[in-house]
């Protein structure tokens, strides 16, 4: 039987309204693998213990919105969600639009994209990239290096690669043209509970020279509030509010880039531990600690406050996964 995951790191949390007439709390947490810079793998091998574990990638909207609820009576946070760093299943990526892409102006471009991605969810292409299996292919400046073909994918196709628990899948990404648009959706329920749901998969597309705009550093929390650097990877301004408004000892959150300077780059959209807000400056083969949340976990949600029953389909799928990850075949 192998080793099972300590699920520690809290996720979500709610009531849920019963049919018989009761509710009941829950509670979400997800499994934290920190892998050190040995060998420079640590991002890589991160995600690949995620998908070994036969779990979900966490994105860093998802992560982050566990910090709504986590220590909300103590002074100094003890959750891991805000005391430790984690990486998402999210990018931060610098392209060269000069194919003249549907719905994508042509020029440099910044594409955060959320819930999937081009090289987070492929820990081997990764892998390859900081080996240098490929001659062609190197870090720019510690960044993934995009290909034409990664990028025909997703601002040509429409669609990125998301890991779904037993395999690697390429799934489609709901593009916002502009930050007002993706700012808009972001305040309506419906895009609200996909988030919770951990369904969402976006992309919003900015140019270098709005990107620009905003300052790589720290910043007076009142000021972060409305910044596309944090509202974008942590799934609009309201999240953003609810995560750090009221957040006890923190009169300055983070928010950081490099500059866009790298042509056809990516980075991790990365979750700082207490107020680092998000950094997507990071090298890629520094450590890496990626969360993963359990299938089954996700079943079950609450829909208009009454619990959901999961159809026959998700109990299937959430039975292999949980008996897969200990070891029964």
């Amino acid at each position: 039987m192998t080793n099972q995951p300590e699920f520690t790191v809290l996720l979500d949390q709610g009531e849920r309204t019963h049919n018989k007439g009761y509710s009941s709390g829950y509670t979400l947490r997800g499994a934290s693998f920190f892998r050190t810079d040995e060998d420079d793998l640590g991002v890589t091998d991160s995600v690949a213990a995620v998908q070994e574990a036969k779990l979900f990638q966490a994105p860093t909207y998802f992560i982050a919105n566990g910090r709504k609820f986590a220590d909300k009576d103590k002074k100094e946070p003890t959750d891991p969600v805000w005391v430790e760093w984690h990486n998402g299943l999210g990018e931060r990526l610098t392209l060269q639009a000069e194919k003249g892409y549907s719905g994508i102006p042509n020029g440099l471009q910044i594409v955060d994209i959320q819930g999937a991605g081009l090289f987070m969810p492929r820990p081997e292409e990764i892998r390859a990239v900081i080996e240098g299996k490929d001659p062609s292919r190197k870090l720019k400046n510690y960044a993934y290096p995009i290909i034409q073909a990664e990028k025909d994918l997703l601002l040509g196709e429409k669609q990125a690669y998301r890991w779904d628990g037993t395999e690697l899948k390429v799934v489609p990404v709901t593009f916002f043209p502009s930050y007002e648009a993706f700012a808009e959706e972001a305040k309506t329920p419906e895009f609200k509970r996909s988030l919770k749901d951990m369904k969402a998969v976006y992309a919003v597309v900015r140019s270098v020279e709005e990107a620009r705009k905003n300052p790589s550093g720290y910043r007076p929390i009142k000021e972060q509030l409305t910044n596309p650097d944090l509202a974008i990877p942590l799934g609009g301004e309201d999240q953003v509010k609810a995560i750090f408004l009221d957040s006890e000892g923190n009169e300055q959150i983070g928010s950081h880039h490099d500059g866009y300077k790298n042509i056809d780059s990516g980075r991790v959209a990365l979750l700082g531990g207490r107020s680092g807000g998000v950094g997507c400056g990071s090298i890629l083969y520094g450590s890496g600690r990626s969360v993963g949340v359990a299938p089954e976990a996700l079943v079950a949600r609450v829909e208009n406050g009454a619990f959901k029953q999961p159809s026959l389909d998700e109990l299937t799928q959430a039975v292999r996964g949980s008996l897969a990850r200990m070891g029964v075949q």
